[in-house]
């Protein structure tokens, strides 16, 4: 199992979500709910630097997300080739 998948059934686990794409909305849905409710409110630097810290993972397992899915694309297409 690469990095990758490995990363991806950590988070599947941790969001419940059965598929990859409903991951990647339920993520996505997050870092919505947490820029409205949260970021542009009154807060002093420790908070938006934590807040900072979350939507900044959010954005990083967003682009594992996306590097999963080009490697099972490669993956698929180099099977395809083959016959």
């Amino acid at each position: 199992m690469t990095k990758f998948a490995e990363h991806i059934q950590t988070l599947k686990r941790i969001h419940k979500a059965e598929t990859l794409d409903a991951l990647a909305i339920k993520i996505k849905r997050l870092d919505g709910e947490i820029r409205n409710k949260y970021y542009y409110g009154d807060l002093n630097e420790e908070q938006r630097r934590s807040i900072d810290a979350v939507l900044d993972s959010y954005s990083t397992d967003l682009e594992i997300i996306k590097k999963y899915r080009q490697e099972k694309l490669k993956k698929l297409n180099k099977r395809g080739s083959l016959f």
